[in-house]
């Protein structure tokens, strides 16, 4: 029904949210979102495939939207903990971003969509964890927790673009997975400013 009215208002890309609080539809790298109740996909159910083929017969492009770094519901705490975010994953474990970018490449794989489109695609803060501590240190000699007390001249730089790059990484390693697909797919992001 949604489709119809959305064909009939001359709708011709659909952007679902298909990983928002946790995933709604089948996957091993996401739990079910929990708003779904227990066992949403039982009996072989899969929306997702289901939404791809009936938009694909009135001619509806489908882009699925993924909140990348946001964190909801507890979902993979491996990636968050003390300093990371509020909210957050931690986007400067190299663990998470070639996570966040499988997710993101399984659904481009398994389904026939059109594109895919990234929100939640930044820093959402300072993470001082001790491995982020660990990292900032590595790339500049320095200490990211002195630097962020005494206002040091170009921290905010800095942090700019350590946080940039790690955001970037997670862009390319999509961009890359999605090239090396046999279809061409849009790459969508929001950005915030």
């Amino acid at each position: 029904e949604r489709l119809r009215r959305m064909k009939d208002m001359g709708i011709n890309i659909y952007v679902p949210c298909v990983i928002c609080a946790g995933a709604r539809y089948p996957t091993a790298y996401v739990p079910p979102d929990s708003r779904l109740g227990k066992n949403p996909f039982a009996g072989g159910f899969d929306p997702l495939a289901y939404l791809v083929e009936k938009a694909a017969t009135l001619g509806i492009e489908v882009h699925p939207w993924f909140l990348v770094v946001k964190r909801i519901d507890g979902v993979r705490p491996e990636f968050s903990g003390d300093g990371v975010p509020p909210g957050a994953y931690d986007i400067h474990d190299p663990a998470f971003r070639e996570y966040a970018a499988q997710v993101v490449l399984d659904v481009a794989q398994r389904y026939a969509v059109d594109g895919v489109n990234l929100d939640y695609i930044r820093s959402m803060g300072v993470c001082t964890s001790p491995s982020c501590r660990a990292s900032y240190r590595s790339r500049y000699g320095r200490d990211l927790t002195s630097d962020l007390s005494s206002g040091a001249s170009g921290t905010s730089d800095r942090i700019a673009a350590w946080n940039g790059d790690a955001v970037t990484d997670i862009v390319q390693r999509v961009r890359q997975g999605l090239s090396d697909l046999d279809r061409p797919l849009e790459l969508g992001y929001r950005i915030d400013a």
